[in-house]
């Protein structure tokens, strides 16, 4: 059994935040590219599966079978119901709607972990960070502008996204003090090989192949890393510090968009960003100034 410590570093709870939320908006990009040809229980299972293997492998060397074994199994179990529940929701949503509709609908989730991190995390969240949420969400909103479009199935998925991935980070930065960030992404990706592989007796699946396998093995890569990083962050802070620099994700999609496909941004798009990296920069400066 691994064990780890919970630490109060914001800074470099921050820092794996915003690198998760990098790899995390490429593997949005990803999924949602093969989603036009992948059921969506295809695409949880086999980038979870490359995780599994990779990541139960890396385990197994270093600590043998005991090094697979949760300090917590009810709680571990738990957050991977949260994982299944916003991993599915979030594929679902991305292959309904467009990217920046799902996008401000799933970042009400930092708003909400703000909310709860006092009452079930017993962290005390004061005005400063409630007013830094707030803020970085209506910059998200400017961002994305939803349309009258996005309140369809797609919206309830995104939405389901956003408070499936609340209850998993709440859980996340409940057992950081006993789990090591590799076992809880492992048993997470663990539920969500065996779920996503159940769906193939409802929705008929076809093995990739050529471009689309790398593409799925780069999915797994991403989603892994991603995952890993966020946990990390969540050992290493207090959730409600870490939550709102969950909104970085917008930014990087501007990048990852203009480099990638020649989106250039309008002034929605600046105005809102400026928001974001505003509150967040705000946030940072106040939590890591010293006494």
């Amino acid at each position: 059994m691994q064990t780890t410590t919970r630490l109060n570093t914001p800074v470099s709870g921050i820092v794996f935040m915003i690198g998760g939320l990098a790899l995390l908006t490429l593997n949005d990009a990803v999924a949602k590219w093969l989603s036009t040809r992948y059921p969506v229980g295809e695409i949880i299972a086999l980038r979870s599966l490359f995780i599994v293997i990779t990541l139960g492998s890396g385990l197994g060397l270093s600590g043998g079978v005991k090094a697979l074994k949760p300090a917590r199994y009810w709680n571990q179990f738990l957050r991977g119901l949260c994982f299944l529940a916003s991993s599915f929701a979030i594929v679902t949503a991305l292959s309904l709607m467009p990217i920046a509709d799902v996008t401000a609908i799933t970042f009400a989730s930092p708003l909400l972990i703000v909310a709860l991190a006092g009452p079930l995390l017993g962290e005390r969240v004061g005005l400063k960070r409630w007013v830094v949420a707030i803020i970085g969400f209506v910059g998200v909103l400017i961002i994305a502008k939803p349309t009258p479009s996005a309140f369809q199935w797609g919206a309830l998925a995104a939405l389901a996204a956003a408070v499936g991935s609340t209850a998993r980070d709440m859980v996340t930065r409940y057992i950081s003090a006993v789990e090591s960030s590799n076992l809880t992404t492992f048993y997470s990706m663990v539920m969500g090989t065996a779920a996503g592989f159940l769906t193939a007796f409802v929705s008929p699946w076809h093995w990739p192949t050529g471009l689309d396998f790398w593409l799925f093995v780069l999915l797994g890569a991403l989603n892994g890393g991603a995952h890993f990083m966020m946990i990390e962050s969540y050992r290493l802070a207090e959730a409600s510090i870490v939550a709102p620099f969950r909104y970085t994700a917008l930014v990087w999609a501007i990048l990852f968009g203009y480099v990638m496909w020649g989106d250039m941004p309008d002034v929605w798009l600046i105005a809102g960003s400026a928001l974001v990296i505003g509150s967040g920069w705000y946030l940072f400066r106040h939590e890591t100034r010293q006494p």
